[in-house]
């Protein structure tokens, strides 16, 4: 009956001694200037940015944000077209554009009001409309309402502060 038991329970053969262990080996630490550390949201480049521009509560301001970047303007904007996750980000980033740089980025405020592929980035730039310089207001007004975004800004457009704005409305 005992050797029944033993076949039943799958001990066919004796038992296998335990395999070696492997070593483990640490990873090298990594190596920093000792008289400089490195706060994670104050590294410059895109990844300190993005950082910033993904804390939640509170919210960054746009000065904040730009604070110690060398082009603002241009690295919110390529954070805005380039940044998917979180979606905020993206958002976060045209908002300061639009708001605070909205001269030095004239063209992308337009490209994102004419390519469909920056439809959100474009909406967030017609809603800090009354920010801009009435020349980019103009301008961005403009190629919203020639692209394919004018039925969905049209009423925005047409309470701008900007009479200019107002007047290519009612046109």
């Amino acid at each position: 009956m005992l050797i029944t038991l033993l076949l039943a329970c799958g001990l066919k053969s004796p038992p296998q001694p335990p395999p070696e262990p492997v070593p483990v080996v640490s990873p090298p630490e990594p190596v920093s200037a000792p008289d400089q550390p490195v706060e994670p949201d104050a590294r410059p480049g895109p990844n300190g940015l993005i950082r910033k521009l993904s804390i939640r509560d509170p919210e960054p301001s746009c000065n904040e944000v730009a604070d110690g970047l060398a082009d603002p303007a241009a690295e919110l904007v390529h954070v805005a077209e380039t940044v998917t996750m979180p979606p905020w980000v993206g958002m976060r980033a045209a908002a300061c554009v639009a708001s605070d740089h909205s001269a030095a980025a004239a063209e992308a405020l337009s490209r994102w009001v004419t390519e469909p592929s920056f439809k959100g980035l474009g909406l967030v730039a017609v809603q800090h409309l009354d920010g801009m310089g009435e020349a980019v207001a103009v301008s961005v007004a403009e190629a919203a309402l020639a692209g394919h975004l004018a039925d969905d800004v049209r009423d925005d457009l047409a309470s701008s502060s900007h009479a200019a704005v107002v007047e290519l409305v009612a046109e």
